[in-house]
């Protein structure tokens, strides 16, 4: 790993969390025929949400999985599925969404197993983050963007569920997860009406001008001297907050796991290479003041971002609708990857001397995040209407990969046969096949940010401090007591490993996360059974907050969970 990135992860000091059911199906096992010799091996089916669109933004109809080719780590899987949204065609196809991977028996005459399927299947809400990045938006972008986003709840909702979260800097959640458009409206009007925030970045760079000419005024100075040194200043200023900022952005992301999902970033942008704005108010640039800067280019932070969005099947709609003022700017799909446009402040126009602009190409990162996701940058309020709607009108492609669902980023290619090269395709250009253990750690870390959703288990927790207590731990005994009724309608009696997993909220941290499975025997149907108590002690540090448990009986993926104090 990249020390950028290493950089990153360890400068955000936020509360991570994650919850997410992955989008994997189920696969019939083959049986090998009598007396054949075979190895064996693990098949998993992955979805990919895709958009596509003909000539005239249109999503065409008709298309089928032999439309399509798909490469897995370069090498090419079997697509077994394509589905439209709902209401597009009728009696849609879709594997069943439980997470599991079985074993199948490889012989010379093997070919790939057919699925099984449910038909219909029930349409997987898609879910929608609202992540307003209140330290590099101004207060007039942001309440432009809210603006927009109001308009297009009641659509948004019919997808499914829609989350609000402000982070100024720290990531905090306004409004959890609900399909209520009233709430959710309502959110976003306190949000307009008593959030101002502050673009750190233009901020920065206001300051930066302003200083820069108080020290040319000044007497018996060099010129020269006085600028390069404010500008190594201000240039690792500004890095640290970016570092911070897409740090704290990364890792929130993780608290919400593996589920297709939009997340709508609002933000005016920033520059990847600072050295364009700072040696242009440089009075002298040297050598060692350009390799200085270089040192703080954000390619690789900016594509890590991207990519732990892309492989948690989240899709990036990113609102720069804002502070963009260049005449010629009306949608950012229109120059790809170009550099194209000047911000200031978000209402005035700062710039000064032979500076032009305070951020000078703030649309570069935020195109690279929507082309490694299969997203889009929205920089038209009008258009930004449309490209919402079209969250709601994606495509789901399914494939089998000869693989265990093993929790790692592979990379996909999916590319159009030759009589549909006319269509225009994105789609997420990594995705990750989260294991068990990866679940249920997820749930565990995201009932620390909101306990909406608890599962079907009755779980109940209590803790009780034991043991002599250090300046580094307080030893805590945590007694974990659920009820094995509601699996034993589905399961026979016999030993079932049971799997507990326990979230630890650590303030400036991330939360520790420990896990244990334990072997439970589920009663017979015929008889009583009280409820399961399951104790652990753990090693409680002095900034620890609240715990949450996850209790899961993996075969049937029933799970439960709940946080102390709740």
């Amino acid at each position: 790993m990249k020390s950028h990135r290493i950089a990153t992860e360890r400068i955000a000091t936020v509360l991570v969390a994650l919850l997410g059911v992955l989008a994997l199906g189920v696969v019939a096992q083959e049986e090998s025929p009598a007396g054949s010799f075979g190895e064996s091996i693990d098949v998993t089916a992955v979805e990919l949400m895709i958009d596509i669109r003909d000539r005239k933004g249109d999503v065409p109809a008709g298309l089928t999985a032999d439309d399509f080719e798909v490469l897995e780590d370069g090498r090419p899987v079997r697509i077994i599925g394509l589905d439209y949204p709902e209401g597009w065609r009728l009696d849609p196809v879709e594997v069943n969404s439980e997470v599991k991977t079985i074993s199948v028996t490889k012989t010379q005459s093997y070919a790939v197993p057919e699925p099984e399927v449910e038909a219909p299947a029930a349409k997987r809400p898609w879910r929608t983050l609202i992540y307003i990045e209140g330290a590099l938006v101004s207060t007039g972008s942001l309440q432009r963007n809210v603006k927009t986003l109001r308009q297009r709840i009641p659509e948004l909702v019919r997808e499914g569920p829609v989350e609000i979260v402000l982070a100024n800097p720290m990531p905090a959640v306004l409004m959890p997860f609900t399909t209520d458009p009233t709430r959710l409206e309502k959110a976003l009007d306190t949000l307009a009406k008593r959030v101002q925030p502050t673009n750190e970045v233009a901020q920065i760079r206001q300051n930066f001008i302003r200083e820069r000419d108080r020290r040319f005024s000044l007497k018996n100075t060099v010129a020269s001297d006085v600028t390069t040194q404010h500008i190594r200043d201000t240039a690792q200023r500004e890095n640290f907050v970016l570092l911070r900022q897409m740090g704290i952005f990364t890792n929130w992301m993780r608290v919400y796991g593996y589920d297709p999902g939009a997340v709508v970033l609002v933000t005016d942008g920033f520059d990847l290479d600072p050295a364009d704005f700072y040696l242009e108010a440089a009075t002298n640039t040297d050598a060692g003041l350009t390799g200085e800067l270089m040192r703080y280019q954000l390619d690789d932070e900016v594509e890590y971002m991207s990519e732990s969005l892309a492989a948690r099947g989240w899709t990036s709609y990113i609102m720069a609708t804002g502070s963009l003022r260049a005449p010629d700017a009306a949608d950012a799909s229109l120059a790809g990857r170009e550099r194209f446009r000047s911000i200031g402040d978000g209402d005035t126009n700062p710039a000064a001397g032979t500076v032009n602009g305070l951020v000078t190409h703030p649309l570069e990162p935020l195109l690279i995040t929507a082309d490694e996701t299969g997203g889009e940058v929205l920089t038209n309020p009008k258009k930004a209407l449309a490209a919402l709607d079209r969250l709601g009108q994606k495509l789901r492609l399914t494939y089998l990969a000869e693989r265990a669902a093993d929790g790692q980023q592979h990379n996909v290619e999916v590319r159009l046969k030759e009589r549909n090269k006319k269509l225009k395709l994105r789609w997420p250009r990594l995705i990750t096949s989260a294991t068990g253990e990866q679940v249920a750690e997820a749930r565990a870390r995201r009932l620390l940010v909101t306990d909406t959703d608890q599962g079907e288990l009755p779980v109940e927790v209590a803790l009780q401090a034991t043991g002599a207590k250090t300046d580094k731990s307080q030893p805590t005994e945590i007694a974990i007591t659920f009820d094995l009724n509601q699996l034993r309608e589905v399961l026979d009696a016999a030993p079932r490993p049971i799997r507990f997993t326990i979230g630890v909220e650590i303030a400036g941290s991330p939360p520790f996360v420990h896990q244990v499975i334990q072997e439970v025997n589920i009663p017979g149907r015929e008889s009583t059974f009280p409820k399961f108590l399951y104790k652990t002690v753990l090693g409680m540090p002095p900034q620890a907050g609240r715990v949450s448990v996850v209790v899961e009986e993996p075969g049937t993926g029933m799970w439960g969970g709940v946080v102390s104090g709740s």
